[in-house]
């Protein structure tokens, strides 16, 4: 069972308060450049940061053991030199793990290619390959593993990745592409103002309370574009009769009255609608409703009571003593044995030991 645990990250252009993943697929929707720097700092390349960055209990920065046990994907990927590919992933990944890597992804035609004459995508569709070929990692943090990577199979990567959660690894995907994080399944988070959030509801639902785009092919775009004009519903439309003469996007203030202003232009006009797709929320919107659902939930957090000061500044297994009187009020009842009280031989004796038995002492004036 691994355990990533972030406390107080900072690193130029990334700032983290708390972050605590245990086995599971945990997509992070992110902009680019905190999100890249949140992979290399998991996978211990991150120069200059501070805080805390542990898996299982170990930095990665300064154990090469857990370093190893981390399957990575940075934004920029170099392979080790070599004359093919498959002999680039083989002394990666060792002679067990490397003669399937390739396959698994759909790359196998890749394996005689020279890593030298590859793009930087492609560079990276190969490193991918060996993060997901990595045998029983703790963690596995990837920078856009289905963008930049060409020749890969985006559900020959979906169907890896839930297999690496399923069998304990804590699996990070990061994205900038609220898409890519709907396709991936799992528990997904937003990072954003220096806290990850959990999304924790379905992309849809984040529309509500802001505008909604529905992306629409019709039998006539310009009639269902001019039925929805005059809707108050709708914010905004538009389409390109040349480049797309039978697409319209359509922008209202939620996705409910949208839905039914574009059934209600469609019907008036007699157009067909062929195909309706309601686009996901942007990266904005996420981080924004994110923010506003934990907000919302600590303004519902009960209040804790106050401590009572003589009780808490006991030592811890005493009982605390009786509370002090109030101001002006009477001394608490004696709740201990019966005392005598002293005779007025004993007052004396302790008012002045010298004096004579029977005597009051004499006190002499100052003045």
């Amino acid at each position: 069972m691994s355990q990533l645990v972030i406390r107080g990250l900072s690193a130029p252009g990334l700032t983290l308060a708390e972050l605590t993943l245990g086995p599971g697929l945990y997509p992070i929707l992110s902009r680019a450049e905190p999100g890249s720097a949140l992979v290399a700092a998991i996978g211990g390349q991150l120069r200059g940061r501070s805080g805390t960055v542990t898996v299982g209990g170990a930095d990665p920065q300064r154990s090469p053991r857990t370093r190893a046990r981390i399957a990575l994907l940075l934004a920029a990927e170099a392979l080790m030199p070599a004359r093919t590919v498959a002999t680039s992933i083989t002394e990666a990944l060792g002679p067990r793990e490397a003669p399937n890597a390739l396959a698994a992804v759909g790359l196998e035609t890749w394996a005689r290619r020279d890593p030298r004459r590859l793009s930087p995508a492609e560079c990276r569709s190969v490193a991918l390959a060996v993060a997901l070929a990595t045998s029983q990692p703790l963690v596995a943090a990837l920078y856009e593993p289905l963008a930049a990577t060409p020749g890969m199979s985006r559900d020959l990567v979906i169907d890896r990745l839930r297999e690496l959660a399923a069998n304990g690894t804590t699996v990070i995907p990061v994205t900038s592409s609220v898409r890519d994080v709907e396709r991936i399944g799992g528990d997904p988070h937003v990072l954003g103002r220096g806290i990850a959030l959990r999304i924790g509801t379905p992309f849809g639902a984040q529309h509500g309370g802001r505008d909604a785009e529905f992306v629409l092919e019709a039998s006539s775009v310009r009639k269902l574009a001019a039925g929805l004009l005059d809707l108050p519903a709708i914010t905004g439309l538009t389409f390109d009769e040349v480049l797309a003469p039978t697409q319209v996007r359509v922008r209202s203030v939620d996705a409910r009255a949208g839905s039914l202003a574009i059934l209600q232009a469609a019907s008036e006009r007699g157009v067909s609608i062929t195909t309706w797709r309601l686009e996901p929320p942007t990266l904005d919107v996420m981080q924004a409703t994110a923010a506003s659902a934990a907000r919302a939930a600590v303004e519902r957090r009960p209040a804790a009571a106050s401590p009572d000061p003589w009780t808490v500044a006991m030592p811890f297994g005493l009982a605390p003593p009786p509370p002090p009187p109030p101001p002006g009020g009477a001394d608490p009842p004696f709740d201990g044995p019966e005392a005598t009280p002293p005779s007025t031989e004993e007052v004396r004796t302790e008012l002045d030991p010298a004096a004579p038995s029977g005597k009051t002492p004499a006190f002499r004036s100052e003045d």
